[in-house]
């Protein structure tokens, strides 16, 4: 329903001792402290969606997660994603979301669930953090956008996020906004949140 939290993430990071967001690993280098700095409490608070993230991070974390609870868990594919966040048709924005200049309360981050859910109850898809798939980028859609990336091309392209987030203007608040980023690649407008494969 909700983008990963920070106090999820934390545990996974405690539990491990690995995948450390940014803001933690390097939090004594002083450009990572002062790019992460201005978000305050939204870094740290418990609900909020953690961010500085990278792909293999998240992936580690749906690795983890799988273990610990007998069940599949994996980020999703591009195709997963646009039909989650369109709730299966073509509806480009459901009510407000957490953006740039979207006129919500929020300067950075927002708790999970502050707007409004779509109508498969799912909440923040558009908005808040932009969120990592595991499929690999392709400017026209050809059918990879179906499948997670070949973990032999993972350092070799770019993966596909989507989504905006609170640092996105308008225009870019929309099911169909598409980002492509190396898999080492992190930052304080992305996050993730994961899917169950059902058997």
């Amino acid at each position: 329903m909700y983008e990963l939290t920070v106090a999820e993430y934390l545990r996974f990071v405690k539990l491990t001792g690995s995948n450390l967001p940014e803001w933690q690993k390097h939090a004594n280098v002083s450009r990572v402290k002062r790019y992460y700095s201005k978000l305050g409490a939204a870094l740290k608070g418990g609900n909020y969606p953690i961010v500085g993230i990278s792909w293999h991070d998240a992936k580690a974390y749906t690795k983890w997660l799988s273990q610990q609870t007998g069940k599949t868990y994996t980020l999703p594919t591009e195709a997963q994603w646009q039909y989650a966040a369109g709730a299966g048709n073509q509806i480009i924005r459901f009510n407000n979301a957490n953006c740039l200049n979207c006129g919500d309360s929020f300067r950075y981050t927002a708790p999970v669930g502050s707007f409004s859910e779509n109508p498969f109850g799912l909440y923040d898809m558009i908005g808040n953090v932009q969120e990592w798939t595991c499929s690999e980028y392709q400017y026209k859609y050809r059918g990879k956008e179906q499948y997670c990336v070949n973990k032999n091309r993972v350092n070799r392209t770019r993966l596909v996020l989507r989504g905006g987030s609170w640092g996105s203007r308008t225009r870019k608040i929309r099911n169909s906004n598409r980002a492509k980023w190396s898999a080492s690649t992190r930052y304080a407008t992305v996050g993730f949140r994961v899917v169950r494969l059902m058997k």
